[in-house]
């Protein structure tokens, strides 16, 4: 599992301003075993699972959610989800080197796994990297991230 991730740069963009105009925030997995986003500061199970109604959501920070299941890509974590107009999908920017839309199944099925693993899952990675990725640069531009076993980071 390793290598790297280019995205648009207006496409991220559109997320970003989602998920910080937001007023609250949707947890990844990761998120709802966290303390500091629980009311109280203590996490509250209901059978065992973390209780979704003791999440605060305003305390979750503005992130993008790093997906891997149907190709990799980007989505706001901002609460109402953003929807692509007419449907339930949400708005998302793919990573161009496992784009569904764009690449024959083979191709991005295979550089999906071998960037993020076989499993699917979500990574949450705070907005300031975002920021860094996409300061100074057009809406047409790329930036890159590189993924290992260990790390997200921004490529410069």
């Amino acid at each position: 599992m390793a290598g790297k991730l280019t995205f648009n740069v207006g496409e991220v963009r559109r997320l970003m301003e989602h998920t910080k105009a937001a007023k609250h925030r949707s947890p990844s997995y990761d998120d709802l075993f966290n303390p500091a986003y629980h009311k109280g500061g203590k996490v509250k199970k209901v059978n065992g699972w973390p209780d979704h109604d003791n999440i605060d959501r305003a305390a979750i920070p503005p992130a993008l959610h790093l997906v891997k299941d149907h190709g990799i890509y980007v989505m706001s974590n901002g609460s109402p989800r953003q929807l692509i107009e007419g449907t339930d999908n949400s708005v998302v920017a793919y990573a161009i080197e496992a784009n569904p839309g764009k690449l024959e199944f083979d191709e991005w099925w295979d550089a999906a796994g071998r960037i993020m693993g076989g499993d699917d899952c979500v990574v949450t990675l705070l907005i300031p990297m975002f920021e860094a990725a996409t300061k100074d640069k057009k809406d047409g531009d790329t930036f890159r991230l590189k993924v290992t076993k260990k790390a997200i980071s921004l490529l410069r």
